[in-house]
């Protein structure tokens, strides 16, 4: 891992896989501020917090689709982090494969769960439909955020991606807020203004991931969009139970690859 952990407020990281059954969490690395009650430098996962006494290759199992992890740190002792492996379990008996990508801590100052409309970032697995709004659409989204959402649909061979409303702050060049499409590897540029609305776009690929971003000016009302995965069905296995991986890396903003 290497990097030693923020000097920070909380950072929060609020999972949403549609569909799963439950989540399994393995602690593959650990080391934060030692303190009995965890006062200082924690991770908190449903209410509960963990610092000096998490073991490596712990793993804890949680019910349902969601999950809300917050790691806050003080500003006195740095220690390595943490290093946090997730897996979700699906009912659904379709699959290629399992899948590890990486995923990115949002910074927050609550540890309250945030209603729906408020979440910045998801990663949906197993879902060939769906909606996305901005943080707090239809009213104005929040200034200085970055969210990813990540959109992985086994067996999908192209997706389609349809604007209803879509009204961000328009700059020369998309310098202030936009919504950027990845498309695999590829970067399909940024969008901005109002240039999206009630437009389709359709992406020959497996993966989308969608980024949003604004900065601290001009504020409008965000963006809601559905999606919709074209399947190819003679490439998906039956029989395996759909299962999704990926990493948070408690020593900053980005998890890394493990």
């Amino acid at each position: 891992m290497g990097a030693a952990e923020p000097s920070s407020p909380s950072q929060r990281e609020p999972l949403l896989l549609q569909g799963a059954k439950g989540i399994d969490i393995t602690v593959l690395d650990f080391e934060l501020e030692i303190h009995d009650v965890c006062r200082y430098d924690f991770v908190n996962i449903r209410g509960v917090k963990y610092c000096n006494n998490v073991k490596a290759n712990t793993t804890m199992s949680f019910p349902g689709n969601t999950l809300v992890i917050t790691f806050h740190s003080d500003r006195s002792v740095v220690k390595k982090g943490f290093k946090i492996k997730y897996k979700a379990s699906f009912p659904v008996l379709t699959t290629l494969s399992s899948t590890e990508f990486m995923t990115t801590l949002i910074p927050t100052l609550s540890t309250a769960v945030r209603p729906e409309r408020d979440i910045c970032g998801q990663t949906i697995f197993n879902n060939a439909t769906g909606m996305i709004r901005s943080p707090r659409h239809p009213l104005n989204y929040p200034t200085n955020i970055r969210c990813v959402y990540s959109i992985r649909t086994p067996g999908a061979i192209r997706y389609h991606l349809h604007f209803g409303e879509f009204s961000l702050e328009s700059a020369w060049k998309c310098n202030g807020d936009y919504v950027k499409i990845t498309s695999g590897v590829r970067s399909l540029g940024r969008i901005c203004g109002t240039e999206a609305a009630n437009k389709t776009y359709t992406y020959d690929t497996d993966s989308i991931e969608l980024e949003f971003v604004s900065d601290g000016n001009v504020q409008r009302s965000g963006f809601s969009l559905r999606y919709n995965a074209e399947i190819d069905m003679t490439t998906v296995e039956s029989g395996i139970e759909a299962t999704t991986q990926y990493y948070i890396n408690g020593s900053g903003l980005t998890a890394a690859e493990v």
